[in-house]
């Protein structure tokens, strides 16, 4: 029975050693790829928001970047806050995306010239307007 368990316990480690063997490029990968996000909203001077592992959020903007950490002046308080890109989970340019503001730009120009030809008189306001003849 005990060497039973002996070998159900090398077992599991051996296959918990697997996993974390496998998903450690996949981590890797992910950090690389933050890492050039960040080289990226850094050469447009851009402020950002930063979700991190601990499910906090922060916004402001990239000072400095190093090899493992990158340092970001915080929004709010103007405080240096040096982080390291493992803790990092999303980061994003901060304001409206590309995507949203090409919906948001014809829809408000659409919107404003509904408006205009429903509150115009009649020969330009023709929607809400009746022929005053």
């Amino acid at each position: 029975m005990a060497s039973q368990l002996t070998q159900l316990a090398r077992r599991t480690l051996a296959l918990f050693i697997a996993f974390v063997l496998c998903m450690l490029p996949l981590t890797a990968a992910d950090v690389d790829a933050i890492k050039a996000r960040f080289r990226e909203l850094r050469a447009d001077a851009a402020e950002v928001r930063i979700k991190l592992t601990d499910g906090a959020k922060l916004s402001g903007s990239i000072l400095r970047l190093e090899a493992d950490t990158f340092t970001i002046a915080q929004e709010k308080t103007g405080q240096e806050r040096t982080l390291q890109y493992a803790q990092v989970t999303e980061v994003k340019k901060k304001g409206l995306s590309r995507g949203t503001k090409a919906i948001l730009i014809p829809a408000a120009i659409g919107g404003g010239a509904l408006l205009v030809m429903c509150v115009a008189p009649f020969p330009i306001g023709f929607l809400c307007r009746k022929d005053p003849s």
